[in-house]
């Protein structure tokens, strides 16, 4: 409830953050947060490099990360006990060390590995993700069509049939329904 300035209360009707997805952030937490509360979440950026050119995408640049460096990472946030984390990039499925990443994650005790990918790698990584932890694949898809999609994705022939593919066997999996391979 919320009073206005005539004196009248109103009812402010919106969802509790735990309700709309959000798996590490509730209401509560979200009002009792400060600059010393621990970390819950957290994403990194894996590299720049991508497959796709798309026109909108926020082309950050620089160098691939280091892997020592981030399973040096991953192991301090382990013990800070954090909740979950998320690979992106660019196209982190580019990245060499993202198979060590998320099972380095899984084993510093982070209960939920996220993938950002634009879903155009060989399934068999992403088989191999799913088989070394990861919870969650947020996976780009630009457009209702095989044409406006691969036009979306810098006119990467085939780039929107194999993504679709891909959340297809994804979602195949998370269903139950066997290995992906249909």
């Amino acid at each position: 409830m919320r009073e206005r300035d005539d004196g009248l209360q109103i009812m402010m009707v919106m969802p509790r953050l735990e309700d709309i997805g959000f798996y590490t952030l509730s209401d509560a937490r979200a009002h009792s947060a400060s600059a010393s509360s621990p970390l819950a979440r957290c994403e990194i950026l894996l590299t720049a490099r991508c497959n796709f050119r798309c026109a909108y995408c926020r082309r950050v640049g620089g160098d691939d990360a280091d892997a020592a460096g981030v399973l040096d990472l991953i192991g301090r946030l382990g013990a800070e006990r954090l909740r979950a984390i998320r690979f992106s990039g660019g196209e982190p499925t580019l990245h060499a060390g993202l198979p060590r990443f998320v099972r380095a994650s899984k084993g510093a005790g982070i209960g939920r590995v996220a993938v950002s990918t634009n879903g155009s790698a060989p399934w068999r990584k992403y088989e191999e993700l799913l088989r070394l932890g990861a919870d969650d694949f947020s996976v780009s898809l630009d457009a209702c069509c095989a044409g406006d999609g691969d036009a979306r994705a810098g006119g990467v022939r085939g780039s929107w049939d194999r993504t679709v593919r891909t959340i297809r066997r994804l979602a195949d999996r998370v269903r139950g329904a066997g290995d992906g391979d249909q």
